[in-house]
């Protein structure tokens, strides 16, 4: 530890926030895994509920850069939050925690996973399902179509990574609560018998960073595009971006994701990711890290040619929130009003066109979107949206 310390003693804040991690892994080390009996204010007036998501956030301290990491963790405890401001006494359980025994008790099941299905199935309580992007059932197809299309243009065979990471879906939903818009509302149609059940909700997102629209030189901007993505590389779109940029003159991409994770991916595409002038892999970026700033300062445009994400997903939203404007496919957005670009042709072909239309615009029309797409994140994509949309549901839910 007092090596780590030294090396980082030229900025206190990353020592500050190394001690901060460590004593939050100390106090996670030593607490239970399932918190019981969680009641953040008002009377227990509607029984108990049962969560299923995560709970490490909550031996997190507020100042925690861990909350940085991923919108997730600070949706878990406004979640829980939510639930028991409308008289529950709340059990949560991790996703990977099996169901307690006495399920029976709880009036309330909410959450995701196989095990908040186990739990469902083993009781009859009013249920509500937790969807944190498109249905999953979606994101198979979507994800299968796109290997076997990188397959069929490429002749390499790559295993699905999302969707192996669920092992069942049931074959309907009492209620779902769904982190997007109405297109992704769309992909749960199939599973709730009744339309009126599911209810989009809008993404907390909260940026540790300064919108660096102010004094960007948009004439650059407009030739530097960013991918910018979690696991699920050809879901997301990534091959397809590479493949679009080859040999495309006078454009540059920034790929942010965690690229050495996918030991095929990136042995396949090597040359594209590490040996071309005008593609830089940055691997993993940290939104509160300098890099993340100063390619967020240089570029013009998030591309995200994504086959099945909720709209936003995390990283968009934090790309609009640094005043990029979204190129996104129209399968996880349905109207991009004058704040981005929705790409219809999602091929190589399609997104090489869109890349050189955009690459052409006005700097001022690109200025003006860039304000739209920041006024658009500000207004939409905060925690504050996300708390009043949640608490929203829950009621029409719970209180009907």
């Amino acid at each position: 530890m007092l090596g780590k310390i030294r090396k980082g003693i030229e900025d206190p804040s990353k020592v500050f926030y190394f001690l901060v991690r460590t004593v939050e892994d100390y106090r996670i080390e030593r607490s239970p895994s399932v918190i019981e009996g969680y009641s953040k204010k008002g009377p227990n007036t509607r029984g108990r509920a049962l969560v299923f998501f995560l709970t490490d956030p909550f031996y997190y301290f507020e100042c925690s850069p861990r909350f940085q990491l991923h919108q997730n963790k600070w949706q878990a405890i406004e979640l829980a939050n939510c639930v028991s401001r409308l008289g529950y006494t709340v059990d949560i359980y991790p996703i990977g925690n099996d169901p307690p025994s006495d399920v029976d008790k709880y009036d309330l099941v909410l959450g995701r996973g196989d095990n908040y299905h186990r739990a469902v199935e083993r009781s009859d309580p009013k249920a509500i399902y937790f969807g944190t992007g498109q249905s999953m059932p979606t994101l198979r197809e979507k994800e299968r179509e796109r290997l076997l299309n990188l397959e069929e243009r490429r002749g390499i065979k790559l295993p699905p990574e999302r969707s192996r990471e669920h092992r069942g879906t049931p074959k309907s939903y009492e209620n779902v609560i769904a982190l997007g818009d109405e297109r992704t509302a769309q992909t749960y149609r199939e599973l709730v018998p009744d339309a009126s059940s599911i209810y989009p909700i809008r993404l907390n997102y909260q940026p540790d960073f300064s919108p660096t629209i102010e004094g960007k030189d948009f004439d650059e901007a407009r030739r530097s595009f960013v991918w910018f993505g979690g696991s699920g590389l050809v879901l997301k779109g990534l091959d397809l971006a590479l493949e679009a940029f080859e040999g495309l003159e006078g454009v540059d991409l920034y790929v942010c994701g965690p690229v050495a994770n996918n030991e095929e991916f990136a042995e396949h595409y090597h040359y594209l990711l590490y040996e071309t002038d005008n593609i830089y892999t940055m691997d993993w970026v940290q939104v509160d890290s300098r890099e993340f700033t100063e390619i967020m300062s240089e570029a013009g445009y998030l591309l995200y040619p994504s086959a099945s994400d909720g709209f936003p997903s995390g990283s968009t939203a934090a790309c609009m929130h640094a005043g990029l404007v979204p190129v996104l496919s129209s399968e996880i957005v349905h109207d991009t009003d004058r704040w981005g670009f929705t790409l219809d042709d999602v091929s190589v072909s399609g997104i090489r066109s869109q890349v050189r239309r955009c690459a052409e615009l006005d700097p001022k029309s690109l200025r003006t979107m860039s304000r739209a797409a920041l006024e658009k994140a500000q207004s939409d994509f905060t925690r504050r949206a996300y708390s009043a949309d949640l608490e929203d549901a829950l009621r029409q839910i719970v209180c009907d």
